[in-house]
């Protein structure tokens, strides 16, 4: 599971401008480099975004808490 995780974050950092400067490593993979670049690229656009957007929800947040309203799910369901 750990090496699916890590082959997808690797595959969504190869469209990146930026690019990976070697191909998928198993080791890097191993010890979750690839999940975590591809977390802290996702973080800092977030928090990019949230700082356009001081007073504004994004659609996807919206529809969690519209989803959350409406009972369907709750702050303990994992997404």
């Amino acid at each position: 599971m750990t090496d699916d995780r890590e082959r997808r974050a690797y595959e969504m950092l190869r469209w990146v401008p930026y690019s990976l400067p070697t191909e998928f490593d198993p080791a890097l993979a191993m010890a979750g480099t690839y999940s975590k670049m591809q977390d802290d690229r996702s973080n800092r656009a977030i928090d990019a975004w949230d700082a356009q957007h001081p007073n504004e929800t994004s659609p996807e947040l919206a529809a969690f808490r519209e989803l959350e309203r409406l009972g369907h799910i709750t702050q303990n369901d994992f997404f």
